[in-house]
């Protein structure tokens, strides 16, 4: 393999990798509002207090699921920002 064609194939394996850590975010933002969505509407059948603790579960989720999604986001651009300062861009 010629050496451009490494550099190239180690840069798509790079980007790769940092995109897998958002679109992992992602997923766990969407399966934390589905799994609290099927608690409050498990909760909602058993209490018989339908629709009021499946809204509340959509809600829950919502917010665990955007505070970890938040969390990971700020933590890669602090790890990007520390990156850059290390190479001396910053």
């Amino acid at each position: 393999m010629e050496p451009a064609q490494q550099s190239k194939g180690r840069a798509w394996v790079q980007s790769y990798a940092q995109s897998s850590q958002y679109v992992g975010a992602g997923i766990q933002l969407a399966v934390s509002i589905f799994l609290c969505l099927l608690g409050g509407n498990w909760l909602d059948q058993q209490w018989g207090t339908s629709p009021l603790l499946l809204i509340l579960g959509v809600f829950v989720g919502g917010g665990v699921g955007f505070y970890n999604l938040l969390k990971i986001l700020t933590s890669a651009d602090r790890r990007k920002r520390e990156e850059a300062k290390a190479c001396g861009k910053g």
